[in-house]
């Protein structure tokens, strides 16, 4: 049985945003633009390893293929375009969510490539985030949603000598 995910977008009152706030949300989602702008780069260069083909001759775009040049892991100790290394203060889920945002860019324009004239896709700063894996909280009483501010990475050493992340949380007033 298939599964069926619905989505709605929710506007964030940017009058209520405190500006402290909306810098740190501009300050990721740049930081995302970034890095999807950086995998579509890679695809482009590396396109002839990366896309593949369906028994059907749809092409799409290996992301096991894209993650082997782009993570690291404890059997890859090293790659080619270490987005790890590049991109210092984001965790690897986040990666994922900006490797899957840029593959699903680049998988439509592979599915519209003869309407748009073999152009690869450009992408914009404007192009929604969705909040995916990011850790939140909707609190529908007070029209707020909190994000995790993955930008503020703050390591705790623990009584064991155990490094863990702890991240704070930005607060956005919605827009019902």
């Amino acid at each position: 049985m298939k599964s069926v995910i619905t989505t709605h977008p929710i506007k964030i009152d940017l009058e209520k945003l405190q500006p402290s706030t909306k810098k740190r949300l501009d300050q990721i989602l740049g930081r995302d633009f970034r890095i999807i702008k950086k995998y579509m780069n890679v695809i482009i260069e590396n396109k002839d390893t990366i896309i593949a083909e369906k028994k059907s001759g749809r092409q799409y775009i290996d992301a096991s293929a894209l993650d082997r040049l782009t993570a690291t892991t404890s059997t890859r100790t090293w790659v080619k375009h270490d987005f790890k290394m590049i991109f210092l203060r984001i965790s690897l889920n986040e990666l994922k969510e900006c490797r899957d945002e840029a593959v699903s860019i680049f998988n439509s324009y592979l599915a519209l490539r003869d309407i748009q004239k073999n152009r690869y896709p450009q992408i914009r700063r404007t192009i929604p985030r969705p909040i995916g894996y990011r850790r939140f909280q909707l609190d529908l009483g007070n029209k707020n949603l909190k994000i995790m501010d993955s930008m503020n990475t703050n390591l705790k050493l623990r009584k064991s000598t155990k490094k863990k992340i702890r991240h704070q949380y930005l607060d956005l007033p919605l827009k019902l």
